[in-house]
């Protein structure tokens, strides 16, 4: 159950819930701040500061980080190829995702994968 301090709703800005629903939607489709401008049609600057006070990130940072974190859990969820992931979350170079990953996460996205992978349960038969 998703705390209220992480829903959407819980701003009492209009502008920063518009915002903040078109990225939690659309992050991972490669959009950027352009798009969230024209979604909720206010200037950058005023995005900017708006999104500052709410949640302590640009919009632009917080884009990364919700494609970020979509990439940390197909990491550990899935056993998709790592330029897979990198395209699903968002990114248009496996180089760009690899260094915005390492740089989030102290880590490489297959070392990550590595140290937190969900164990799979075995299909075969016990013998």
């Amino acid at each position: 159950v998703p705390r209220r301090s992480t829903e959407v709703l819980a701003f009492d800005d209009a502008d920063v819930r518009a915002a903040l629903r078109f990225m939690r939607a659309r992050a991972t489709e490669g959009i950027g701040v352009e798009d969230v401008l024209a979604e909720v049609n206010v200037s950058r600057s005023t995005l900017e500061r708006k999104l500052h006070e709410a949640i302590g990130r640009t919009p632009g940072a917080e884009i990364r980080r919700l494609r970020l974190t979509h990439a940390a859990k197909l990491l550990v969820e899935t056993d998709i190829p790592l330029v897979e992931v990198s395209t699903a979350c968002g990114f248009e170079y496996l180089a760009h995702f690899s260094a915005a990953f390492r740089s989030a996460y102290d880590a490489t996205p297959s070392g990550y994968r590595k140290r937190f992978r969900v164990p799979r349960p075995s299909r075969g038969r016990d013998r």
